[in-house]
């Protein structure tokens, strides 16, 4: 824009200059006299141009931010926004004074909450300043359940200034004829607003007794059926182990490897190896 002004004002001086010569010769003021009226048509052209109409204002952004993926039943690495709200100081002192014995602090900057039949509930301060909590809540994988589960909350480093949470929670369903102890593993970017860096069905174990009734026993039936995962953090690296599976009593599989490493990984859990953060993603790092 800068140029084509610059560029207009030019010509006008040019054409000034060539009008007020009054020693130019008699070919040259002609020329000058035709060259003024295609000078101003520029001029003329960019004084009817309208000025460019003003940005929209951006909207507002809203004070919670939620998100929704279809897949959450399934293991993932990549890093994603997870879903949080935002907790005003105030209402979580007050939360915590009313069942002090529900709470448990991190570190000074992490809060868990525990309530009966439901699930724990995960509270941060992106910065030591911050007057509103993020709470955050993990995500599911698998059939894993999450409503009286028990959590630890284990804090890492990812890098200078990146901070992560390791969630792990355990959980234990008992119903007719047999039990399930399940656990799930979600590892969370907490640097500032939430990030799914990864999460992974850490356990199941589905025992069943054989037991159809007070009455009726099927030893056929009874048996039992583990499967295991492991996320940790190691100088910067994210390392998953192999998922292993033992298999006893009827559920035994005469085809399962040797060595007890499933093969092929389930859905519901991640590949073996070491995973780097770097850029906003996860990204596989070797085994």
């Amino acid at each position: 824009m800068r140029s084509v002004v610059g560029g207009l004002l030019i010509m006008g001086m040019g054409a000034g200059a060539v009008a007020a010569c009054s020693t130019a010769p008699q070919e040259q003021q002609k020329a000058a006299r035709k060259a003024a009226p295609g000078a101003a048509a520029p001029q003329a052209a960019v004084a009817a141009t309208p000025p460019p109409a003003a940005a929209p204002a951006a909207p507002p952004e809203p004070a919670v931010s939620e998100y929704q993926y279809p897949d959450s039943l399934q293991a993932y690495a990549g890093a994603r926004p997870m879903r949080f709200r935002c907790v005003p100081d105030a209402e979580l002192r007050a939360e915590i004074q009313a069942s002090p014995w529900l709470a448990d602090t991190v570190a000074g900057r992490y809060v868990v909450l525990r309530e009966l039949f439901k699930p724990a509930r995960i509270l941060y301060r992106p910065h030591a300043a911050a007057t509103c909590w993020l709470e955050v809540r993990p995500e599911d994988v698998g059939e894993s359940g999450t409503v009286g589960g028990d959590f630890t909350v284990d804090t890492a480093s990812l890098g200078p200034g990146r901070r992560v949470l390791l969630l792990n929670l355990r959980g234990h369903n008992h119903f007719w004829g047999g039990s399930l102890d399940y656990g799930l593993t979600n590892l969370v970017d907490v640097t500032a607003e939430p990030l799914l860096l990864l999460k992974t069905e850490a356990l199941r174990e589905n025992v069943s007794f054989g037991r159809e009734n007070d009455s009726v026993f099927d030893e056929d039936a009874a048996g039992s059926e583990k499967r295991e995962q492991q996320v940790s953090i190691q100088q910067g690296l994210i390392r998953v182990s192999p998922a292993t599976q033992a298999l006893t009593g009827s559920m035994e599989d005469p085809n399962a490897p040797a060595d007890g490493v499933l093969k092929p990984t389930p859905k519901s859990m991640l590949p073996a190896g070491r995973y780097r953060y770097q850029r906003g993603r996860v990204l596989r790092a070797g085994k």
